[in-house]
């Protein structure tokens, strides 16, 4: 038998509280095309640059 230990959000993101939230990212609509992310309120969020920190 083997015990697993969900980890830290689990239960949390299986909320429907959590789910529905218009603030969380993955709830909004991708755009392949432009590379970039629509929320409910159709402001627009686009990928600007990949930073390497040293």
């Amino acid at each position: 038998m083997t015990l697993l230990i969900p980890y830290t959000m689990y239960l949390k993101e299986q909320s429907k509280k959590y789910k529905n939230d218009a603030n969380k990212v993955m709830n909004w609509t991708y755009d392949n095309a432009t590379d970039s992310f629509t929320d409910q309120h159709h402001i627009q969020f686009s990928f600007k640059q990949v930073y390497n920190r040293t």
